[in-house]
């Protein structure tokens, strides 16, 4: 009988290494995006959407947790999403 040349854990690893997407994330500068939960990643895009816009001189207002919507841009209600991929 032969004898096995990696360990069950190293066997184990080289299995979910072949059986895991690939990771977008690495090495990019937003990273730290990513690590965050997804209630933070929607309140950080929605202010970046505002911010953004703001510089340009679109109106931007913002409501509430409650409201259908997230924010109002030059008249129009806008949901934004950014809480993941």
């Amino acid at each position: 009988m032969a004898t096995p040349q990696k360990s069950p854990v190293e066997l184990l690893v080289e299995i979910i290494k072949e059986h895991a997407p690939e990771d977008i994330w690495q090495g990019s500068p937003l990273i730290g995006y990513r690590s965050l939960g997804n209630t933070n990643r929607g309140a950080i895009g929605e202010e970046f959407v505002k911010r953004y816009l703001s510089a340009f001189g679109i109106i931007v207002t913002t409501g509430r947790r409650t409201d259908l919507t997230d924010m109002v841009i030059s008249g129009a209600q806008f949901e934004v999403k950014t809480a993941s991929l």
